[in-house]
């Protein structure tokens, strides 16, 4: 079986990181510059000593310009805590592909993140389903993209959306939500809100196959819905397809308006695109990594 990433995809992701928020959550040690005044050897600024300051912090040569004291601050080193959560519903799997990246996508992330220091959850999206992942340290790099390559799409009750709104909300600085989108909007909406709850930099990766984005389909068909069963049975006229297309973009408009609103990172991602192309150009273009 071929690896999900190539061992040359993965000593390139050795080198990136995700951009981190300014203020990190966690109070476990780590390699992460936070807004928090610490002991690292990264100068943040000065202050004016108090009764009670470390004297050895004191800036003598400042003193010597000045005939004041000030003692200098520095940045505390934390650790950044990053969560996946993967939409595992059955509508990832009609086309092999588009499931295939999206966990390439979350195997990518958490691939540099952990050779990066920093703690990483995956969770899957359906109510059958616990944190598949709750890691730090590179070397749980191979395991995991082990267990990743044989997930598979699951039947379930829920919708993506619904679990979101159901779930315990982690304690975490950044949330990337890899998924379809192929949902009400009003649903997406809710399921963000919900996960903006825990106060984390929020990420919304949209996931489609180039034939759901514009269909080449001619002829009369059956159409069925995967998460439902519902059928409905069209001819694929050109009208059809143009109303189809048009109805697409709207819903992307939808869910691209609704991160803008609340301030959550988005970008709409081709299954037909390489995990190269995803990471080192799309991803890096938009700033999340560097």
């Amino acid at each position: 079986m071929e690896a999900i990433i190539q061992p040359h995809t993965v000593s390139r992701l050795k080198k990136l990181k995700w951009q981190s928020p300014q203020k990190l959550k966690s109070m476990h040690t780590g390699v992460r510059k936070s807004s928090q005044i610490g002991q690292s050897q990264e100068f943040s600024d000065y202050r004016t000593y108090e009764a009670g300051d470390d004297v050895r912090q004191i800036d003598w040569n400042v003193y010597a310009r000045t005939e004041k004291l000030y003692i200098k601050r520095f940045l505390e080193e934390r650790e950044l805590t990053l969560t996946i959560i993967l939409d595992q519903s059955k509508s990832m799997s009609v086309f092999e592909n588009k499931w295939l990246k999206a966990k390439q996508i979350a195997g990518a992330i958490s691939v540099l993140s952990l050779h990066a220091g920093d703690r990483v959850s995956v969770q899957l999206g359906t109510e059958q389903s616990k944190a598949m992942f709750f890691k730090k340290g590179s070397y749980h790099v191979p395991r995991f993209l082990m267990e990743l390559q044989t997930l598979a799409p699951v039947q379930d009750s829920l919708l993506f959306s619904e679990y979101l709104q159901a779930m315990v909300i982690p304690q975490t600085d950044v949330t990337i939500v890899i998924t379809d989108g192929l949902e009400q909007p009003e649903e997406i909406e809710k399921s963000l809100k919900r996960l903006q709850l825990g106060h984390s930099q929020l990420y919304y990766i949209q996931v489609l196959e180039p034939e759901e984005l514009s269909p080449d389909y001619t002829g009369d068909w059956k159409l069925v819905d995967i998460e439902d069963l519902s059928v409905v049975e069209v001819s694929m006229q050109n009208r059809v397809l143009k109303e189809y297309e048009h109805r697409l973009h709207e819903h992307l408009k939808s869910i691209q308006l609704i991160c803008q609103r609340k301030g959550i990172h988005y970008t709409l991602i081709s299954a037909n695109s390489s995990i190269e192309e995803i990471i080192f150009q799309q991803l890096k273009q938009t700033g999340w990594i560097y």
